[in-house]
């Protein structure tokens, strides 16, 4: 497992390889969330050019697409924290 501050280039480079990303955000900047603040954790599973999609522990078992600018507000406020995981060979 790796735990480090990342950057959109850096999720999608996981992603890229099937890595899972688990990030760490404020939720209140997260649409779905209404502005209710909270420290969170989320599963990153997807990304595209404007939207990034995640699971919340804390809502339906869909994927939630999010602008990448709601995204950054939210990850931004928790130094852009992730962790990822991976199988050591």
């Amino acid at each position: 497992m790796t735990y480090a501050s990342g950057t959109l280039q850096d999720l999608a480079q996981q992603l890229a390889q099937a890595v899972p990303v688990i990030a760490f955000v404020q939720a209140g900047e997260l649409p779905h969330w209404h502005g209710h603040r909270s420290q969170h954790a989320v599963v990153i599973v997807g990304l595209d050019a404007d939207t990034l999609y995640l699971l919340d522990p804390a809502a339906e078992a869909e994927p939630i697409p999010v602008s990448i600018g709601e995204w950054l507000l939210a990850w931004e406020e928790m130094d852009c924290l992730c962790a990822t995981l991976t199988r050591q060979r």
